[in-house]
Parts: structure tokens; C-alpha cells; sequence
């Protein structure tokens, strides 16, 4: 079987030339898959010829899998396999129809208006958004079918397809448990079936977030082990909040400065303000000193009234005071109702953090045993794959 040519030279062929080999040798690897591994893929090429052609671009799949010809044979029927369990009786039709008649719903293609999801081109870099997607939506599957959208959007990009995407993925400032058995495997349809591969996953936690920085930490460490087994070793996971710290990291990623502020869910269309202005804007905030009067003096404490203040409710009560004997009594009484109405404050904002501390309690629980079961899938995924590694090209 001749190699196909993978470095720029004299001898390289043209594009139509390259897929033409490429889908030669794929058919071959193909026909060599025992046919019950290959149902949905053999199904697709006898209803709808035209989709499979169109839609199944041999050099992705190949250049997804660094020109292995089996590896890629082997992702081609995954591809069919995911994209019919995902999609139903839509799964025939074309991903990039975006009129509600195609493979995407009516309601995806109303979340990718929504902003969502959008996408730049050069460099290839994915800003997913699911905070925009309406709070009532219970459509656990938009990921799985968004992540066959992608590839078609990139299609024929020779560039992409070698290095890999960019992929930034706004969290949620809750923890929203979801049913996992409705969420598609979205992961493991990733790396096991799409022709696209990702460069780095960029994961940003949003900064008005509930919980505190060592439980996101924690969460992260625990999310990242899980998604590197789904997906692989090849993409790096970065973890960062919103801010300098997020831009300070996009930048050392090899991020261009001009695509910074679309990873940060900002405008695209040349209306924000440059980097270098938000960094040295950042800067001058946290350092700069107020240029009112008395900006010398410690700032006073919240909750505690203006000394002023207090010695204008004095004058007052020693104006109606009949003797000294009833200023001091009232006075006593004035600091009494001040004592009992802040440590009032102060019991009603300690039951505040038991209500708010027993939640996250419930939470962490939740996510607890989310994780357990995530744990679980991984261990009975290692046992699946390496089983389906062992029969998936075995003859018939």
C-alpha cells in the first residue's frame, strides 16, 4: 500500500490527488472490519451515498490519526457508529444545514445564534458558552451533536487537522448535576470517532463563582485526570479563572493577542479594547491610591457607622436629657440598641453562611457521587476499549 506524502517537497500532490489515495486506502482498511463492527457505516453508504461521501473526508480522518490507515479505518466506523446514536433519525441528514431541516435541530441552530458556540477560523479556536443556553432547556445531548458540528466547520483544513484546535470552554458559576446516561459521551466521541484533534482544552471558571478557590482547585485536578483519560495525553488542559491570570495563560499558550479577548467571550469585531490597554488598566487598578481627602487614614470598617454620626446621636440625647442622671440612662440605652442591632447582623449573617455552607454540603455530595460514577465509567471504558481493540479489526 503506497504512503501518502506528508511533508511539503517538489513531488507533493495536489489536494484532489492526496484525497483520492487516501480514500483508496481507507476503503481497503475498511472492507478488511468484520461487517457486524460496521453496521451503521455500511447502512449509511447504501441509504445516503452523498452524505457519507461529502461529510467523511478520507484526509481528516487520516491526518487525525497521523496518517495511520487502520487507526483511521477504525475512526471512520466509530464516526457512524456515535453519529447514528446521537442523532436518530436525523443522523443521515447534513451536519452543516443549518435551516432546522439538517442533522441539527431547530433548537441547535437557535444556540448557535444564541452565541453559544462560536468558532474562528485562523487560529482554529472553539469558545463554548453553555451559561447563554436557556435555563429551561433539558437537552443533555446539544454537546454530543455540537462536537459532530466542529469537524464539518473545519473541513479541508490541512493545517487544523495536524495541529489541532483551540477549544475554550466557559463554565457555569454553579454546579449543575446532570443526568449522565441523556449527556452522550461527548469525551469519548472526541477521541475516538471525530476527524479533528484538539491542541489545548482551556477550561475558564467564571470569577462571580460560589465556591471557594482550593474546592475549584480540588474539582479541577479531579475533572482534568478524568477528561485526559477520555480523551487521551495529546491535548493540555489549562485551568483559569477569568482576568489577568486567564489572558496571562492564553498568551503563554501561543494564543495571539488579538484572538484573546474571543476566548474571553468577548467581541470579535475590532470594538474591545487591545491587550496591552486591559493589562495595563488591570495594573493601574490594583495600584493606584485614592485622591480624596484623608486617603492616609485606615479605611473603616464595614457595618461601623461614621464616628460623626455617633456624636450627633450623643448631642441629641443630651438635648432632651433632663439632668445628668438621664443623659447617662439614655445613653446607656442608646449604646444597648446599637450593641443588640449589630450583634443582631451578626447572628442573622453566621445562620446566612450554616444555610449557605449546608448547601454547598449537598452539593459537594452530589458532585461526589457524580464523580464516583464518572470513576466507574472510566474503569468499565478501559475494559470496553481494550476489548474493542481486540475484535474491532478481526476478519470474518
Amino acid at each position: 500500500m503506497a504512503e501518502i506524502p506528508t511533508t511539503d517537497g517538489p513531488d507533493l500532490a495536489s489536494e484532489a490527488e492526496l484525497r483520492l489515495r487516501a480514500s483508496q486506502q481507507l476503503n481497503e482498511s475498511i472492507a478488511l472490519i468484520a461487517p457486524d463492527n460496521k453496521v451503521e457505516y455500511l447502512e449509511a453508504c447504501r441509504l445516503a451515498p452523498d452524505i457519507v461521501a461529502n461529510e467523511t473526508n478520507p484526509l481528516a480522518f487520516m491526518r487525525s490519526e497521523r496518517m495511520n490507515t487502520w487507526a483511521a479505518a477504525a475512526r471512520v466506523v466509530l464516526y457512524w457508529k456515535h453519529r447514528r446514536e446521537i442523532f436518530g433519525e436525523k443522523w443521515l441528514r447534513p451536519i452543516l444545514d443549518l435551516s432546522g431541516q439538517g442533522a441539527l435541530s431547530e433548537t441547535d441552530v437557535n444556540f448557535l445564534k444564541a452565541g453559544v458556540v462560536a468558532v474562528r477560523k485562523h487560529p482554529p479556536i472553539v469558545y463554548v458558552d453553555m451559561n447563554k443556553a436557556p435555563k429551561t432547556c433539558g437537552d443533555t445531548l446539544f454537546p454530543s451533536r455540537l462536537s459532530f458540528y466542529l469537524p464539518a466547520v473545519f473541513d479541508f483544513d490541512e493545517e487544523l487537522q495536524n495541529d489541532g484546535v483551540y477549544i475554550v470552554n466557559k463554565l457555569a458559576p454553579t454546579i449543575h448535576v446532570k443526568n449522565k446516561k441523556k449527556q452522550g459521551r461527548v469525551w469519548e466521541i472526541s477521541r475516538n470517532a471525530l476527524p479533528i484533534r484538539m491542541k489545548k482544552v482551556f477550561i475558564m471558571r467564571p470569577a462571580n463563582s460560589i465556591f471557594p478557590e482550593s474546592l475549584i482547585r480540588t474539582c479541577f485536578s479531579l475533572m482534568g485526570m478524568s477528561i485526559t483519560f477520555f480523551l487521551g495525553s495529546s491535548p493540555e488542559f489549562l485551568f483559569e479563572c477569568d482576568g489577568d491570570d486567564a489572558v496571562r495563560k492564553l498568551l503563554s499558550a501561543g494564543i495571539p493577542t488579538e484572538c484573546v479577548p474571543f476566548c474571553l467571550g468577548k467581541s470579535v469585531d475590532g470594538n474591545f479594547l487591545p491587550i496591552a490597554h486591559h493589562q495595563r488598566a488591570s495594573l493601574a487598578s490594583a495600584t493606584a491610591t485614592t485622591t480624596a481627602t484623608g486617603n492616609n487614614r485606615p479605611r473603616r470598617k464595614r457595618g461601623r457607622p461614621p464616628k460623626t454620626n455617633v456624636e450627633t446621636a450623643l448631642d441629641e440625647v443630651r438635648e432632651n436629657a433632663q439632668g445628668q442622671e438621664d443623659f447617662l440612662r439614655r445613653r446607656n440605652a442608646f449604646y444597648s440598641r446599637r450593641l443588640y442591632q449589630r450583634r443582631k447582623k451578626e447572628i442573622a449573617g453566621v445562620e446566612g453562611e450554616v444555610n449557605t455552607l449546608r448547601e454547598e454540603h449537598q452539593k459537594l455530595k452530589e458532585e461526589n457521587e457524580r464523580l464516583n460514577g464518572l470513576l466507574s465509567e472510566a474503569r468499565m471504558a478501559i475494559s470496553f476499549y481494550e476489548d474493542r481493540n481486540r475484535t474491532i479489526f478481526a476478519t470474518p
